[in-house]
Parts: C-alpha cells; sequence; structure tokens
C-alpha cells in the first residue's frame, strides 16, 4: 500500500544493525555524518520493542542529572498531538536514579544521536506501572524481550496477545503520519 505524499523536508528510513552488541549500526551511521548534515536533521524517530507492551510510551530529551531534561520539545509536541487525537500513548514517570521523565535511559539506537545533540523521540510498549520495574513489559508475562515469549506466534496468538500487536503499531502509525 504504497503511497505518495509530497512534503517540504526528507524522511529517511533506516534499520540499524547491531543495536543489542554495541549500537553498532547507529554508532556507524552518526559517525559518519558530517557536522552540516547534523544539524539539517529535525530530529530521529526510534521505534524499539512496540509490539507487546501493556501501553505505548513516548521518550525524549536528554536527563541532565541534576533534575531536569533538556531538549525535549519534540516529545512534549508529539504528547500534545497524541491527546489532541485521542491516542493512548504515555509519558513515563520519573524512576529515581534511572531517569527523569521523559527522557530516555541510555540504550537503544537514538544514544549515538542524542549524544550528538540531534532531538529523539522513542517509542516503546512496555509497564512502568509494575512495582519494581526491570524489563516486565507485561502484567500478564513480566518481561518479553529476549524471553521465551519473544516469537510471533505468542505475541499474535490466543494464549499470547491476540491483536495487541497490530494495536501498538496502528497507535505509533497514527501518530507518526500526523
Amino acid at each position: 500500500w504504497a503511497q505518495t505524499v509530497s512534503l517540504p523536508y526528507t524522511i529517511t528510513f533506516i534499520f540499524f544493525d547491531q543495536e543489542e552488541t554495541g549500537l553498532c549500526g547507529s554508532n556507524y551511521y552518526v559517525r559518519q555524518l558530517s557536522q552540516s548534515k547534523k544539524n539539517i536533521i529535525a530530529f530521529m524517530v526510534n521505534l524499539d520493542s512496540i509490539a507487546a507492551g501493556d501501553y505505548c510510551y513516548i521518550y525524549g530529551g536528554t536527563d541532565t542529572g541534576n533534575g531536569t531534561v533538556t531538549n525535549a520539545e519534540v516529545v512534549y509536541r508529539a504528547k500534545a498531538l497524541t491527546e489532541s487525537l485521542g491516542l493512548p500513548i504515555r509519558l513515563n514517570k520519573d524512576i529515581p536514579q534511572i531517569r527523569k521523565s521523559p527522557a530516555c535511559g541510555d540504550y537503544g539506537d537514538k544514544v549515538p544521536f542524542e549524544e550528538a545533540g540531534i532531538p529523539y523521540l522513542y517509542m516503546e510498549a512496555t509497564n512502568w506501572d509494575i512495582p519494581g520495574y526491570g524489563w516486565n513489559q507485561t502484567v500478564k508475562f513480566g518481561t518479553i524481550m529476549h524471553s521465551k515469549y519473544d516469537e510471533f506466534d505468542v505475541l499474535t496468538g490466543p494464549n499470547g496477545f491476540g491483536n495487541r500487536i497490530y494495536s501498538n503499531v496502528a497507535t505509533y502509525v497514527s501518530l507518526l503520519k500526523e
């Protein structure tokens, strides 16, 4: 279902390799960018682990470590848009010693962009309401990522999450197309 749209800017879709083993693909990409190329990137969108989590979240900005978050305009604009569209997307909560909302932790392919001063919008389905949050993304199965549940049949099957993967993807696509 290809659609041609005329835009006043360029969108580049990149599928990075080896995120789990040191952000190899995203590090390489950002390192090879000239400063003038970095300067014209409006922001980076990082879709990561959006399939199974109980709730859809967006993050952005840099946690300064002193109780403030800088460079977070993109996530605040996106959150306002989710509210106007009625999309069920949340901002994370402040987690003492981990991060200040709405910033993301020091993981994911957004890291090299953030370190280069390029704003990002990070998307993740998880569950920050689970007490003692570690990697527990769901009440039903706990951790999905890198577990025995991290399989398409479990994610979409009747004993798993049914249509959740499609619902989460549709929610994020609805935001991105606006």
